[in-house]
């Protein structure tokens, strides 16, 4: 056994042993106190099978996603075990995670620290008065409906704009929330995506939600920061994404996402933009289908890197199918289609420029 898996080992045996001290720490704080304090604790394990059309060499990435991540291999995209603690004037939660995804979407913080891709969340907050919160540490970001659960998501793989937008942060939340028609909060954190610092700056973001009916509601995200590494000219980055949610019944639901990014210093003046849109509609207590369209360029490789000449400029549709087997075990299927400019698709013979994949998902929630 080599050292780096000694130390993951021990890392992660002893924020397993730090989770167990701290729920039991709890739960007789929680019986101590009274019905005003809880704590809860949830898991989630979400294994996998995925072919690619392409027939990729081996059981490598087949494409430049985080999910599914193995061709013609079962694998856990995702386990996770999460204790939380809720109060009227404190709240807080540590999650451990692991799995496919965790390991290609913590690839970055991993040369620096051994213990972050372990960490989902681990964050506590303060009620500072009604409907106030200021909440610190390594938290879910808020770009974008889709996130780490697959479950919670409408289609099982996760769209470009979601992949490549973060998802999580690491720093201050200062959210309001005076109605269920307003909501907002203030960001100030490391910067996009990560929990070690690359630079000596700070990266500053705000959220604004608004329902105006039962139908529909926005979110506006926005990030601004500095994301050249220390010794490299500052190039700032500036990021919007707006959320649109329509609700036409109690079984069908649609979203919108749109992302446009500029970046731009003394070597670079670069953009992005993506959309997804994505329908679902349940049609009994077990069956689910879900659509989506997708668009994605960038053409200046700020975000999503190919190497190729023309970066990444492409499209993709899915459709998955969502079985309900108990209300705890979720049975889900996806196939799904990508397109690119460049030959960026690894493939039996090569690369290509057209993508296609089946994936099969068992994932259950405790």
């Amino acid at each position: 056994m080599n050292t780096l898996t000694k130390d993951k080992l021990f890392a992660f045996s002893s924020i397993v042993i730090a989770a167990t001290i701290l729920l039991v720490a709890m739960a007789r704080t929680s019986r101590a106190q009274g019905d005003s304090i809880s704590v809860t604790w949830n898991g989630f394990v979400d294994t996998y099978f995925m072919y690619d059309f392409n027939s990729p060499g081996g059981t490598q990435k087949s494409h430049p996603f985080t999910q599914p991540a193995r061709h013609n291999e079962f694998n856990v995209n995702l386990a996770h075990i999460q204790v939380q603690l809720n109060s009227p004037d404190v709240r807080g939660v540590l999650a451990l995670h692991t799995g496919t995804a965790v390991q290609l979407n913590y690839a970055a913080e991993a040369t620096s620290n051994v213990l972050a891709p372990l960490i989902h969340q681990a964050w506590v907050g303060y009620r500072i008065a009604e409907g106030l919160w200021v909440d610190a540490g390594v938290y879910p970001a808020p770009y974008g409906f889709e996130g780490w659960m697959s479950r919670d998501n409408k289609t099982y793989t996760r769209s470009i704009v979601a992949d490549y937008s973060p998802y999580y942060q690491t720093g201050v939340k200062l959210s309001w929330a005076p109605s269920d028609v307003f909501n907002g909060a203030i960001h100030v954190i490391n910067g996009w995506q990560n929990m070690a610092e690359t630079n000596t700056d700070k990266a500053v973001g705000i959220s604004l939600g608004w329902v105006p009916s039962e139908t529909i509601n926005f979110t506006y995200n926005n990030f601004i920061g500095n994301e050249s590494p220390t010794g490299i000219p500052a190039a700032t980055r500036f990021y919007n994404n707006l959320l649109t949610r329509i609700t036409l019944s109690d079984d069908f639901q649609i979203d919108l996402t749109t992302d446009y990014g500029m970046q731009s210093g003394d070597s670079i003046d670069a953009s992005w933009v993506g959309v997804a849109l994505i329908g679902r509609y349940q049609f009994s207590e077990k069956l689910a289908v879900a659509l989506r369209g997708e668009y994605y360029a960038d053409e200046d490789q700020v975000i999503l890197v190919t190497g190729t000449p023309n970066g990444f400029d492409g499209f993709g549709a899915s459709l998955n199918f969502d079985v309900a087997l108990t209300s705890q075990l979720l049975w889900r299927t996806e196939v799904r289609i990508l397109n690119a400019q460049d030959p960026i698709f690894p493939a039996k013979d090569g690369m290509e420029k057209q993508s296609g994949f089946v994936v099969s998902s068992f994932a259950i929630t405790m």
